[in-house]
């Protein structure tokens, strides 16, 4: 399932889909759709374990006019970061910040790590809360009590603006609107309270 229509606004030009699997996506702009199983005959295949492919991995794939660093509006990534381990996991968001343009997006949607996708499908392997895309944005290193040296080495880019959206259940629908204090202290300590996670990561520049 995408959930593009959600974020379609920060579409540009030219776009990637990150382990689009059977939901290629072909327009608003044009769009690069990758992933690692070619049967689903995507644009480009590659194991994003790996990162971004490079630029001759795009001339190999006959999409290199493209080029790479730097000329993307949007980066959406469905259901794809659970399945990457968490080191990989750093160097691809650092990837993905430089492909994008100046002002362009990185739009992420995971299940949370309490729902019932997040902790009981074995093939991933990657787990996250309201909090953990602050460790890759570097938010959470700023705050007193991180320790020096608290990145273990990873790569860290300075994304700019950041909203992080939980998606609770539909049973919480309204305790999230209405008590949200209780809706996340409930999140923190039960399962099946926040469904998915949304993140838009920004990358600072531009006009967009």
């Amino acid at each position: 399932m995408s959930e593009l229509y959600m974020f379609d606004h920060y579409a540009g030009d030219l776009n990637i889909n990150l382990g689009c699997a059977k939901n290629k996506i072909t327009g608003p702009g044009k769009w690069v759709n990758i992933d690692k199983n070619r049967d689903v005959d995507p644009d480009v295949h590659w194991d994003l374990e790996f990162g971004l492919p490079c630029d001759s991995i795009l001339k190999s794939e006959g999409i290199s006019e493209l080029g790479w660093a730097g000329v993307f509006d949007l980066v959406f990534a469905s259901h794809l970061m659970e399945h990457i381990p968490v080191e990989a996991s750093y160097q691809l968001v650092s990837d993905i910040y430089h492909v994008l343009k100046p002002g362009g997006h990185f739009v992420s949607v995971v299940p949370h790590a309490y729902s019932e996708a997040g902790i009981g499908i074995p093939h991933h392997v990657n787990h996250f809360t309201e909090s953990t895309w602050g460790f890759y944005i570097g938010s959470c290193y700023t705050q007193e009590g991180s320790g020096l040296g608290a990145t273990q080495g990873a790569p860290i880019e300075p994304w700019g603006h950041h909203i992080i959206t939980l998606v609770p259940y539909s049973d919480f629908f309204t305790l999230a609107r209405c008590d949200p204090d209780e809706f996340m202290r409930l999140s923190r300590s039960q399962m099946r309270v926040v469904k998915e996670i949304h993140a838009v990561l920004r990358k600072p520049g531009g006009e967009k």
